[in-house]
């Protein structure tokens, strides 16, 4: 099922370990971080923009620092807790409303640490530095091996997008420069695009 959370639409980032938050009054943000905090680097890797025009138009590719990594983990974390905050409200509804099925919770909620993350990084025409984020689910890339679905794929090597399998995978958009998080998706329907490194 596909959904777009609205209520992401222009989520600050209020709260990153590590470092402190303030929001200005044209809402972007002035971040101060802590230098020494760490990223994981064996959870994402960055892969190069291809004019891929249906991610970003008129965009040149560009690099990640390490604050940027900070920015873009926060961003994560708080829209998935909204996310889940919406769907723990969404699960108990719809268990409540089917009493004779047995829900699995985890079926509708995203933890974060159980995904892989294929960031691409650009350069906006108005000077704006932007990441679009596509996260899969561990158990959905080894699941996909184990059928021999994508039996060689490596996903540090390349793009693939697959558009069903909800919250197994999704997007994710923010604007570098202002510190905002503009997209939130989970996925829908069946097609898989793929892009090489």
């Amino acid at each position: 099922m596909r959904r777009i959370i609205h209520a992401l639409a222009l989520i600050l980032i209020p709260w990153v370990s590590s470092c402190d938050v303030e929001r200005k009054k044209d809402d972007s943000l002035i971040v101060n971080m802590d230098s020494r905090a760490k990223v994981d680097s064996s959870v994402f890797v960055v892969l190069p923009y291809k004019n891929q025009r249906w991610i970003f138009e008129n965009a040149s590719s560009t690099d990640l620092n390490h604050r940027d990594l900070l920015l873009i983990e926060a961003a994560l974390r708080n829209s998935v807790n909204l996310f889940n905050q919406q769907e723990e409200k969404r699960f108990y509804e719809v268990s409540r409303k089917n009493p004779d099925i047995d829900f699995d919770k985890w079926n509708f909620l995203i933890d974060l640490s159980r995904y892989k993350r294929q960031y691409i990084a650009v350069a906006t025409n108005k000077g704006d530095k932007e990441v679009w984020i596509y996260c899969l689910s561990d158990n959905a890339i080894e699941n996909m091996k184990r059928m021999n679905v994508l039996k060689d794929w490596d996903w540090r090597k390349s793009y693939m997008q697959f558009n069903d399998g909800g919250n197994n995978f999704f997007t994710v958009r923010i604007n570098l420069t202002s510190g905002k998080l503009y997209y939130f998706m989970t996925n829908g329907s069946e097609t898989i695009n793929s892009y090489s490194k």
